[in-house]
């Protein structure tokens, strides 16, 4: 008989010392529900004395009236029958915390549910992360992180989202979840940490890393490893990488829909953009138009229309200023521009390059 369980705990500070309380829990069952009547407690007891169904009913009693002290060692009896018994583990683990002080025993013991109860993962996953406000608890889970157990995805999120720890620190805890990446790089951009971001892009490539230096990155769409916004963002609903090295779009010319896009530095001075493309767009029908960004600023440095295309590939190149303020980082997209009398516009690029053609003239001294 399965159970899913739904709890709640409250972190409260007293007196500088962190405590972790255990304040509800609703106990489901997928037959008949545990009976709380400890009448009937007692005759299963007298029918069933291995049953662990009274002793779960009990624990729950006892957790509802916030008696942990008696709910210890009831759990300890209750996993000496079943050493499966999830709500023993959460006794237990609490009791680590509150009463031992030990997170790193906590969190060894807390880790064990998951394997336990993977139906429940994901609301596990967020009890942990809330205990994960304690930067104790916090540096405890790290390590269990190393190899990407699966509940770590829905830990990280949890910590992401609810906004429970610094995302500065946790670039070791996204190491093993690449899917995870673009999510943890874009908290880190809207905190206005462009650099850490940039930084852990490379670290998150290993070793490797230094084999795919370029700007743009993945310059043929070879599709190198590494998330977006740093690697290319292939807007899914139009745009697609094929497996021979080419960016696909398709879209109606009368939108104006961002089609591809990256983020990278580059320092100040002028440079040569190239792309090599082919497909169907004109004025009329509808065109593409590569665009570049300032972040800092958001300032539109350049906007540099691709009108006319056709079956034969084509490279069309433009001169790109990136100015000495505000611009440390820029945002190149390709963005879908609507033609006089829309229609399906097509084209398919080989390949993005940046050049630098000039270095910024020195500002004058004084």
């Amino acid at each position: 008989m399965s159970i899913v369980f739904r709890v709640v705990f409250a972190a409260l500070s007293l007196l500088g010392t962190a405590a972790v309380i255990l304040v509800g829990m609703d106990v489901l069952r997928d037959q008949n529900p545990a009976s709380a009547d400890l009448k009937k407690n007692s005759a299963w007891l007298e029918t069933e004395p291995l049953s662990t169904r009274p002793l779960t009913a009990q624990l729950i009693e006892l957790i509802e009236a916030e008696k942990l002290d008696e709910a210890k060692p009831l759990a300890d009896k209750l996993f000496d029958r079943n050493k499966r018994a999830v709500m023993a583990r959460l006794v237990m683990a609490q009791s680590k915390l509150l009463e031992e002080n030990d997170a790193e025993a906590f969190v060894d013991e807390f880790v064990q549910i998951f394997r336990l109860d993977r139906e429940n993962e994901v609301s596990f996953a967020g009890l942990l992360a809330e205990q994960s406000r304690d930067d104790r608890v916090f540096a405890a889970v790290g390590p269990y992180l190393k190899d990407g157990p699966k509940w770590g995805r829905s830990y990280l999120k949890a910590v992401n989202e609810g906004e429970i720890q610094m995302p500065e620190r946790m670039a070791t805890y996204y190491a093993a979840y690449p899917r995870e990446h673009k999510a943890y790089f874009e908290t880190l951009i809207r905190r206005g940490n462009l650099d850490l971001a940039y930084l852990a892009f490379f670290q998150f490539l290993g070793k490797e890393a230094t084999e795919y230096l370029s700007i743009p990155y993945d310059p043929e769409f070879l599709g190198y490893p590494g998330a977006a916004p740093f690697n290319w963002f292939y807007n899914p609903r139009y745009t697609s990488r094929r497996p021979n090295g080419s960016a696909e779009v398709s879209y109606f010319g009368g939108e104006r829909p961002v089609l591809l896009s990256q983020i990278f530095p580059l320092s100040p001075g002028t440079y040569t953009l190239s792309a090599e493309m082919y497909g169907e767009a004109s004025a009329s029908r509808g065109y593409f138009s590569w665009q570049v960004q300032c972040l800092g600023d958001g300032a539109l440095i350049a906007d540099l229309p691709v009108e006319n295309l056709s079956a034969s590939p084509e490279t069309f190149s433009y001169t790109l200023s990136v100015p000495s303020r505000n611009c440390a980082y820029q945002l190149l997209k390709l963005v879908g521009v609507p033609g006089n009398y829309p229609r399906t516009v097509l084209t398919e690029i080989s390949n993005v390059s940046i050049e630098r053609t000039e270095l910024p003239a020195r500002e004058p001294t004084e």
